[in-house]
């Protein structure tokens, strides 16, 4: 291995090395835990996994200001009990599809590409007690369709 130079170098190179540390590290503590989910329709499965919303900061936060979605991942929002729920992509830079969830998981209404920055309330006709936003498209592409079920310990209703 060459020896840096001059302690000029030396500085300028553990100072680069300290804030790459230093990012990484912002990187793994702010980075939030993906979890199981599966998606069973008529044709097959369809496995995820994602980011749980289930606080009312994370819940208003969403999936804004993400520049892209990866297929195999979503955001899953939970509510407390099952209400009415409505969404908008206000900030949201990514078209989403949204599954509507009842607490025994099934599928109860599908929005499919919403729109990004879109502000027109996006609202399921009943109750629900959990919303999965994936990647626009998505649904369509795995044939997930009203009625299928969402299968994860994350939602405490069912029967795993």
């Amino acid at each position: 291995m060459r020896s840096l130079p001059n302690l000029k170098n030396k500085k300028l190179f553990f100072l680069i090395a300290l804030m790459i540390i230093a990012v990484m590290s912002g990187w793994v503590l702010f980075s939030k835990p993906l979890y199981s989910l599966t998606i069973k329709t008529s044709g097959s499965d369809y496995n995820l996994r994602v980011e749980l919303a289930d606080t009312d900061k994370e819940r208003e936060i969403g999936l804004m200001n993400r520049t892209s979605l990866s297929p195999d991942k979503g955001m899953l929002f939970i509510f407390p009990k099952e209400q009415s729920v409505s969404f908008w992509m206000k900030n949201t830079l990514i078209p989403l599809d949204m599954l509507f969830i009842k607490a025994d998981g099934r599928i109860d209404f599908i929005h499919h590409n919403a729109h990004p920055e879109d502000e027109t309330p996006i609202t399921a006709p009943g109750p629900e007690l959990a919303v999965l936003e994936i990647a626009g498209g998505q649904a369509m592409k795995h044939g997930i369709k009203v009625g299928d079920i969402v299968k994860t310990p994350l939602l405490s209703g069912q029967n795993q």
